[in-house]
């Protein structure tokens, strides 16, 4: 089944794909307070819980490793037709580095000209996958990753694509505001989110054990970089103590980890974040 998918996307246009453009009602868990973790008497899926109807799916067509990540998450999420941006050019590049002459050409631009086409003034949350290139290359200081960038396209942080700058965002707790339910609108940036791993494997896992993971929290990790506390860096350390209060105020489980030890072996994680190897225990 999956391989006739695949096909299909090959050979035929976006278009053709037959996907449900309707989906069920659904609530929305935003403002529950306190979250539900327990059964529920009505029918209860991941489906019916969240809402992907601001959610498209990003897929780059010359890679196989994209169209079959993208189509198990269009079919798994319904995602209508109308929001799976296929990108169809046959020099669209499927390395993990591009320049941004590349970016504007196989990527920002197709991208805009479908949201633009299609009228899609809804859309909070672009998904990119594997196969999909992961950062972009100008040169000394204007390097960023891909999803970084993609975030910024068609908005008022539009020129600071490729820049040698960074820009600050107004939402959330990190910029000292209320946390309220993001909207794109009023921000002027997409949320960008990716389905990857090592593997294909890994990365399809992702959407089953989303599916099979309601009512059930995984540990959120965070691990501080002591070596960062005396330089301009700090900002990032203090984020973490914003965001693990947040979480244990929400009831999550969290590890946080303070000190210079680099943490690794956990198990039943869903969310993480550490300075990776510019945390100076990283080689301990």
């Amino acid at each position: 089944m999956a391989i006739a998918l695949v096909i299909l996307f090959v050979l035929q246009s976006w278009t053709a794909v037959s996907l449900s453009e309707e989906t069920e009602a659904r609530s929305d868990a935003w403002e529950e307070t306190p979250f539900r973790d327990v059964a529920v008497l009505e029918p209860f899926s991941h489906q019916s819980f969240a809402d992907y109807s601001d959610v498209a799916i990003i897929i780059n067509n010359q890679s196989e490793v994209s169209r079959t990540i993208g189509t198990a998450f269009a079919l798994a999420r319904e995602i209508p037709p109308e929001r799976i941006f296929l990108l169809t050019n046959e020099s669209t590049p499927t390395g993990e580095t591009i320049n941004p002459n590349q970016f504007s050409t196989y990527f920002s631009e197709p991208i805009s000209q479908m949201i633009v086409d299609r009228n899609l003034t809804g859309i909070n949350v672009l998904v990119t996958t594997k196969g999909v290139p992961l950062r972009v290359d100008g040169g000394t200081n204007s390097r960023a990753s891909f999803d970084s960038e993609l975030a910024l396209i068609d908005g008022p942080y539009a020129s600071s694509i490729s820049a040698d700058w960074y820009v600050n965002s107004n939402y959330g707790l990190a910029a000292g505001n209320e946390m309220v339910q993001f909207q794109r609108e009023e921000q002027g940036y997409y949320l960008v989110t990716r389905l990857t791993g090592y593997d294909v494997e890994t990365a399809l896992q992702l959407i089953v054990k989303a599916n099979n993971s309601m009512g059930q929290h995984g540990t959120s990790v965070l691990d501080l970089a002591t070596n960062r506390n005396g330089s301009g860096y700090k900002w990032w350390n203090d984020l973490l103590y914003t965001t693990e209060e947040t979480l244990s105020d929400m009831g999550f489980p969290v590890e946080f980890n303070q000190n210079g030890t680099y943490v690794t072996g956990l198990q039943n994680v869903s969310m993480y974040a550490a300075w990776g190897s510019n945390d100076g225990s990283w080689d301990d």
